[in-house]
């Protein structure tokens, strides 16, 4: 027998098992990757439902008080002599009125009372008649609660819309008069001009605030920057 052909056999049974060792170790790899792949998601889907039951646990809660809170305040002696009023054949113009004022005063603390972490509950109640008529109602912004980044947006954008008005009126008078008006800032860049100089150096139609004359006049030539600078 070849001893040359033994090793070579030798050497391909070795080849041979080590490939099906690495391949039985890259199939093991893979299998514990997917089982661990399917214990995180097990894992995070259990975590999901968890927390998805106690979310609607405190939401169940949170409604269950709140109908709790409609209940005490119908059971209220405000809202009791309305009804016993309207029963004696009071109306809102003979007496009843006094009744809803009554209501008013008891939505006003309960508005006041009921809050979650430092907010209000309710932003209001209203009282209805049966036919759809509001008798009375309260809301939390008679208590001065407002939202602070709304009012700040709110009173922004009044400012900039008389800012507006200001100078179109501004505008306006400027345009008015023969004479030719230019306002600057500290650095000599154009806030305002009239129509006689803009009109003057044929530079009507250019976006010259917040540049200077030299800004303006580069486009035109040296002639115009010139001009403007003996004028200016």
């Amino acid at each position: 027998m070849n001893p040359d052909r033994n090793v070579l056999r030798t050497q391909n049974l070795s080849t041979v098992l080590i490939s099906l060792a690495l391949i039985g170790c890259i199939a093991l790899l893979l299998y514990l990757t997917y089982t661990s792949q399917i214990r995180i998601q097990n894992f995070a889907l259990d975590q999901l439902r968890q927390d998805s039951e106690k979310r609607a646990e405190a939401v169940s809660y949170f409604y269950m008080e709140r109908r709790n809170d409609l209940r005490s305040l119908a059971e209220q002696q405000a809202i009791s002599n309305f009804f016993e009023n309207q029963a004696l054949g009071m109306s809102l113009k003979y007496g009843l009125r006094d009744s809803i004022f009554g209501i008013t005063d008891l939505f006003r603390e309960f508005v006041n009372k009921k809050s979650l972490h430092e907010r209000r509950i309710y932003d209001g109640l209203f009282y209805m008649n049966e036919d759809g008529t509001i008798l009375t109602k309260f809301t939390a912004q008679e208590l001065g609660e407002f939202d602070l980044e709304q009012l700040l947006q709110t009173l922004r954008k009044r400012a900039e819309e008389a800012l507006r008005e200001s100078e179109a009126r501004l505008l306006t008078l400027i345009n008015a008069t023969p004479d030719i008006i230019c306002f600057k800032d500290a650095r000599g860049a154009w806030i305002l001009a009239n129509s006689s100089i803009l009109d003057l150096y044929q530079i009507k139609g250019v976006d010259y605030q917040d540049k200077t004359e030299f800004e303006l006049a580069d486009p035109y030539g040296a002639d115009l920057s010139e001009c403007l600078q003996n004028l200016l």
